[in-house]
């Protein structure tokens, strides 16, 4: 069966950057890096559709599937797309995007409940390169981000799982950081710190009582 995959803040056409020119191509070394990285470990995709989604402004830079920004409420084109793309995809590939501030709760809502996402800071370089999927040297903090949240790291190449459910993690940086207690074990603790509260107040209130 067919894989299906989107890449968000990436164009499918265009020149790579200015500076490069045209001989730099988005088509000739961005985008067959990406397929590269799909069909090799851990995900090892041998058939894959992939579609591409950012916010562009103007042909001339280039063109992708969707135009337009996951979670803006501007508009309805947002909404309209996480509705009819709910659980659809089988991995998300994030290119350069801006880790930090993505919604990884729409993310993870497009995400079908085995997916995968990976986070990849593939540019213009040499086309057989692969390092760029490597984002350790960056020190990223996604903590706070939510990434942790609603996924699990899978491989130290930026892939990570889809979690059956909602976690929350202390502290940042990996995905082995000590999880914070349940609702229901948060709960229980509060209850016998009260519990303890009013035992000590009763024994002090007795021995005040023996005194008088």
């Amino acid at each position: 069966m067919t894989k299906r995959v989107l890449v968000l803040c990436q164009r499918k056409t265009g020149e790579c950057s200015e500076k490069r020119g045209a001989d730099f191509t988005v088509e000739d070394n961005i985008i067959p890096k990406i397929e590269r990285f799909l069909s090799s470990h851990p995900l090892n995709y041998t058939d894959f559709k992939v579609e591409f989604l950012s916010s562009v402004k103007g042909v001339d830079v280039g063109n992708v599937d969707f135009n337009l920004e996951l979670g803006d409420k501007s508009t309805s084109t947002s909404n309209m797309f996480e509705v009819s793309h709910f659980k659809y995809y089988d991995a998300i590939v994030l290119n350069t995007c801006p880790f930090m501030h993505m919604n990884y709760g729409i993310i993870r809502n497009l995400l079908k409940d085995d997916g995968s996402l990976i986070l990849s800071a593939v540019v213009c370089s040499s086309p057989y390169s692969r390092e760029d999927f490597t984002l350790e040297s960056r020190q990223l903090n996604l903590t706070s981000s939510g990434l942790y949240r609603n996924f699990e790291q899978l491989s130290n190449d930026g892939v990570y799982k889809k979690t059956t459910r909602r976690t929350e993690y202390e502290g940042a940086g990996t995905s082995n950081k000590k999880q914070r207690t349940t609702k229901k074990q948060r709960t229980t603790k509060k209850k016998r710190t009260t519990k303890k509260k009013r035992t000590t107040k009763n024994k002090r209130t007795k021995r005040l009582m023996r005194r008088n």
